[in-house]
Parts: structure tokens; sequence; C-alpha cells
């Protein structure tokens, strides 16, 4: 009885192991509807349209790191940045198109965000310095105190986002990206007439 089960372990076929399964990581999904759409279409650009679809994949992912880390101060991005565009100028204060301009939202997103940070008390319209009849908005002291406050927690945040890159690395990712920014710039000037 023994010799039988000694025989048939060592006849036994050897298990193959399988293959570990690929790291699947959050733009996978959008990297198969890609992968469809190039076999559908003969002339579609996949690879342009993966680089495209990953900058925005990428951007939506670091707004939500970054709305995560402010929100035990009551602020999202699009708030923070605003904060941040007014304390970027000398005298921290803008009209609320310039800060528009300087924050990308449109003016109507901007009159709301102004409207709920100077609810909070981190902005305040008061009347411009060249034109009393205008209207410009300023960072408060308690704005002021807010984003220094919030720098360790922005800046570990930025360092985390990049920490998988060289120095070098880090260069020539910005260099590409004005480069981008420089044809885009001027694809936007021949389509509308006028500078972004």
């Amino acid at each position: 009885m023994k010799g039988k089960r000694a025989h048939a372990s060592s006849t036994r076929k050897p298990t193959t192991s399988k293959p570990a399964p690929q790291p699947v990581d959050s733009f996978s999904a959008a990297e198969a509807r890609i992968a469809v759409s190039r076999q559908r279409l003969p002339n579609f650009p996949a690879q342009l349209s993966t680089l495209t679809r990953l900058g925005r994949h990428i951007n939506k992912l670091s707004q939500e790191s970054a709305n995560l880390a402010l929100r035990p101060h009551s602020l999202n991005l699009v708030a923070y940045n605003t904060l941040m565009m007014l304390y970027g100028t000398a005298d921290d204060r803008l009209s609320p198109s310039q800060l528009a301009d300087a924050s990308g939202e449109k003016r109507t997103n901007i009159t709301r965000i102004c409207d709920e940070l100077t609810e909070q008390g981190l902005i305040a319209r008061v009347a411009g310095v060249d034109d009393r009849r205008s209207v410009v908005v300023s960072l408060t002291r308690r704005g002021i105190q807010l984003i220094e406050s919030l720098q360790p927690v922005m800046t570990q945040l930025l360092r985390q986002m990049y920490s998988d890159f060289s120095a070098v690395e880090l260069r020539e990712l910005q260099r590409l990206l004005r480069k981008q920014l420089a044809q885009l710039d001027r694809s936007l000037l021949a389509a509308t007439g006028r500078a972004t």
C-alpha cells in the first residue's frame, strides 16, 4: 500500500504556477476603451488620445488629493488657488477680472468663490486705489495667516506627487509641458484672434 502511494506521488504532474496578474491602475479602464476605439476606427490616434486623457486623469486625481488635504480647513483647491493668486500679488489685491484671468476660472465662478471666501473672512471687497468706483478683492489678515499656515501641508502634497521623479526628469517634464502649452497658445490665437 505504501508502495502504491509512493508511485502515485512520483507520477503526479507538476503544477504550474499561474502568472501574476498585471497591476491595474486607475487609468486602465480608459486605456481599454481607447484600445477598442483603435480597433473600430482605422485612423484613430490612440497614442495622442491616451496622452490627452492621461493628462486629464492626472489632473483629476491631483485635484482630489488637494481637496482631501484642504477639507479640514473648509477649503477646496479652487478656493485655495484663488487665495494663492492674491497672495502672489505684491499688494495682495486684484480686480475680479484680473483674478479670473490669473486663476483660470470663469468670471461668474470667481464671483461665487469670492462670496464664499468673504463669508469665511479670508478676503474682502474694497474700493480701488485709482478708481474709487471700482472694486478689488483683497486678502484679509486671516486669509494671509491661513495661506502661510497651509504651506507645510501643500508642500508635502506636491513633493509626494512628484516623489518618483528625478530632478532631471522634472526639468524635462516641465520643458515638454511648456512646449505643448506654447503650441496650444498659438492654435487658440489663430482660431480666436486673441491670446489666452
